[in-house]
């Protein structure tokens, strides 16, 4: 640490970036996380360490590479610096090869066989799980494995089976186990394989492990019926302007079968358009009678695609 300090002026990185991320007491730590960089920040980083190193890098697939590295090392400065200090002696890509096999293996309780500075790590991460306050909490760190990388409120809610969620979700950021950004959350690679293996040893894994593939794909599902949903509403408002043309052009007759098949897609998903929409049908009822509108609307309902066609044609 002491030589990294000493070396931050070169390229001009905050002394402040450099925090210890395990707090010792008494012998054993606790999880800490440090202030972390943006992508750009730690490949710049990176590169200008290994040449202070004597590294003469990088290649475009090098700097590729490099993005990967600091993404796995979860932008944490500290760790970005120890990485590169490598660079001059192993390639880049054996340095990202050998970063993921440690990732996989490093946060391991079960593992009674790692060299004793991983053990550590393990050591750290048991006294934070075990300074949780409620149960809630353990089980949803446990939990928060099977889902993606960009953790939301919805996707927590539905997927890890822990009633008091919001509660717990506080406790794991206030204890450094859990990050939020923006809407999303996220943990740590070390963290991740530390809930992998609690999951395990709780007996938990066939359970939870199995509902991965069924979240995935409710929101695979999800997501393409709000894209669908997104393209009806774009149709409708289209239709809708289409309408407001023909009607400022006296051509009533288009203008309420046209804002008729729009009202019909707007009331099928739920838009708040609808409301609009039907004020204005409302009024073109009234401008044209009662009997031609009903007229009007009937056909309307009965081949949309056929009048949306037909008003097209004319326009």
């Amino acid at each position: 640490d002491g030589e990294l300090r000493r070396w931050l002026p070169v390229c001009g990185q905050p002394p402040s970036a450099l925090l210890i991320t395990v707090e010792q007491d008494m012998g054993i730590g606790r999880a800490e996380h440090v202030r972390e960089m943006d992508p750009s920040e730690a490949r710049k980083l990176f590169i200008q360490y290994a040449r202070y190193k004597g590294w003469d890098g990088p290649t475009d697939e090098e700097v590729m590479l490099i993005d990967e590295i600091c993404h796995i090392a979860d932008y944490i400065p500290l760790a970005i610096v120890l990485i590169a200090s490598r660079a001059p002696v192993f390639a880049i890509h054996t340095l990202k090869t050998e970063i993921q096999q440690s990732m996989e293996t490093v946060a391991d309780p079960a593992n009674t066989f790692l060299p004793e500075r991983y053990q550590t790590v393990n050591a750290c991460l048991n006294v934070s799980y075990k300074l949780l306050g409620s149960e809630d909490a353990r089980l949803l760190l446990r939990r928060l494995l099977i889902l993606m990388e960009r953790l939301t409120d919805e996707l927590i809610k539905t997927a890890c089976g822990v009633n008091n969620w919001p509660s717990a979700i506080a406790e794991l950021i206030r204890s450094s186990l859990l990050r939020k950004a923006g809407n999303f959350y996220r943990l740590h690679p070390l963290v991740r394989q530390y809930a992998a293996a609690m999951l395990k040893t709780h007996g938990e894994e066939n359970t939870y492990l199995k509902r991965v593939e069924d979240v995935q794909r409710y929101y695979t599902q999800t997501k393409t019926i709000k894209e669908e949903l997104g393209n009806k509403s774009k149709i409708a408002s289209s239709l809708s302007r289409l309408s407001s043309l023909h009607e400022d052009r006296g051509n009533l007759n288009e203008a309420i079968r046209l804002l008729a098949i729009a009202h019909d897609i707007f009331a099928a998903i739920g838009s708040p358009n609808i409301t609009k929409t039907q004020e204005n049908l409302t009024a073109l009822r009234d401008r044209i009678g009662y009997d031609n509108y009903s007229y009007l609307l009937n056909e309307a309902r009965s081949d949309p695609d056929a009048i949306v066609r037909k008003v097209l044609r004319g326009s």
